[in-house]
């Protein structure tokens, strides 16, 4: 079955999949969301389900679907969408309030959606790569997991510049 395929071939497989879902219906790849055969095709329909509803979303409803969604990759894409609104005008927060809510967030779609706007935060704040490095290396991944993937990838941004 597919689920025996090494992991790190699967995530690879995952992009070209995006192609193909992204001519299905949304209410097919909302099923391949809930009940795709791997994490990987999930996460893959996840993603697909929520930028074909783009233009309808609300950050309050992806605060109930990042906590209650019909699956993990459900509730994970939903906090990564709603990152995004974190940063926008009406429903803004601070550097410091998503920061909070990447590390204590009630549950991992919150704690997604602040490590996702906290990252856009960092690239911006250009702080130096010894800073973004020393916060990696101090940082507990067990503890917070989605504040340490925000720093990791300001610093892919910052090697980047």
């Amino acid at each position: 079955a597919t689920g025996d395929i090494d992991p790190a071939i699967r995530a690879a497989a995952a992009t070209p999949l995006q192609d193909f879902l992204v001519e299905m219906e949304s209410a097919d790849v909302l099923q391949l969301a809930i009940s795709g055969a791997t994490e990987e095709i999930r996460l893959a329909a996840a993603d697909i389900y929520y930028l074909k509803n783009i233009v309808s979303l609300k950050a309050a409803t992806l605060e109930v679907s990042a906590c209650e969604g019909e699956s993990a990759e459900l509730e994970y894409m939903a906090g990564k969408y709603l990152g995004g609104f974190y940063l926008s005008f009406t429903t803004m927060k601070t550097q410091a309030e998503v920061e909070a809510l990447a590390m204590w967030g009630e549950c991992v779609g919150l704690r997604v959606a602040g490590a996702t706007a906290l990252t856009t935060y960092l690239i911006q704040s250009e702080l130096p790569i010894a800073d973004l490095e020393l916060v990696i290396s101090t940082t507990d991944a067990d503890a917070h997991p989605e504040l340490l993937m925000a720093y990791e990838d300001a610093l892919a941004g910052a090697y980047g510049r």
